[in-house]
């Protein structure tokens, strides 16, 4: 099979290009930098692309793994406009540059209404700020110009693990643990964190390859929860650090439990890598650097 991977040079496309890399499939890759990009005389083929921009590919793809995106992590950086440009046109624009057969989506779990207590594929979306309302824009643009049965479309939460941005929480955390500063985070210490392990989520997308599934929406989530200081606890513990936690925001939360029955079911899918695990996993990553 022909596969395109977008975002390839970000953290859950260059993870997913070092797993297919090794298959027997022809892997093509795009991104708007390359630098760093340690697979380049790995994949068939290479697009350095911006996707804002129209553009034209000459090949025709078996699947379509759309990871590039502008998200949180660029906040600072990218204006409303930008998570337009780019996840929304940048979508439209992908969607109609070449023949696609299976296109994947990966979306954000985000895009449900906050204050639902249980949240299935079938929970009130309410998209809050630019990067949210960005990503259900794209999902619609997806199922205008895209046959539902070869669409699927995967609201995920936070994925960590090896490779991950510096500016998400998981590497922030960990850079003031191992330096000895104080963990200081603005959000309630209640707040429950969803972490779904890199891995696990490359097991998903590779099984999309091998199983005849027809194409749908799909909750993902992690292993278990875990309250934002019970995870600053874990990161200290570790590091083996004499950091202090500073916690002080004791706004009440409200939890929300995510639904993953159905890619259980229909995918046979379901995280494997606990919290715990997740951090020791990073941490082995990066101690030695």
């Amino acid at each position: 099979m022909k596969i395109l991977i977008t975002g390839a040079n970000g953290f859950v496309g260059k993870t997913l290009v070092k797993r297919l890399i090794t298959s027997e499939h022809d892997i093509y890759v795009l991104d708007i930098d390359f630098d760093g990009f340690e697979y380049i005389d790995k994949v068939k083929g290479l697009f350095q692309q911006d996707i804002s921009r129209s553009f034209k590919l000459k090949e025709e793809f078996d699947f379509v793994f759309h990871l590039g995106a502008y998200n949180v992590t660029h906040v600072g950086e990218t204006s409303s406009d930008k998570y337009k440009s780019v996840n929304v046109e940048g979508t439209a624009n992908l969607l109609g540059s070449a023949n696609i057969r299976n296109f994947v989506f990966l979306s954000t779990i985000k895009i449900y209404d906050h204050a639902c207590a249980r949240i299935d594929e079938n929970a009130p979306l309410d998209p809050v700020n630019a990067y949210e309302k960005s990503k259900l824009d794209a999902e619609i643009i997806c199922k205008e110009k895209f046959s539902g049965e070869n669409l699927y479309i995967f609201r995920s939460v936070n994925i960590a693990g090896p490779g991950q941005f510096e500016k998400a929480l998981i590497p922030v955390l960990f850079k003031n643990s191992i330096s000895g500063q104080p963990l200081d985070v603005f959000a309630p210490r209640k707040s429950v964190i969803h972490l779904l392990y890199v891995e696990d989520i490359v097991d998903l997308f590779e099984g999309l390859l091998f199983e005849s599934v027809k194409g749908s929406i799909y909750n993902l989530s992690s292993k278990e929860d875990i309250c934002l200081d019970e995870l600053a606890e874990m990161i200290v513990e570790i590091t083996n650090s004499k950091s202090e936690i500073l916690l002080k925001n004791d706004s009440p939360v409200i939890e929300s439990k995510i639904i993953i029955d159905k890619v259980r079911k229909e995918l046979g899918w379901t995280p494997k890598t606990d919290v715990k695990e997740i951090l020791k996993l990073y941490y082995g990553s990066i101690k030695n650097y």
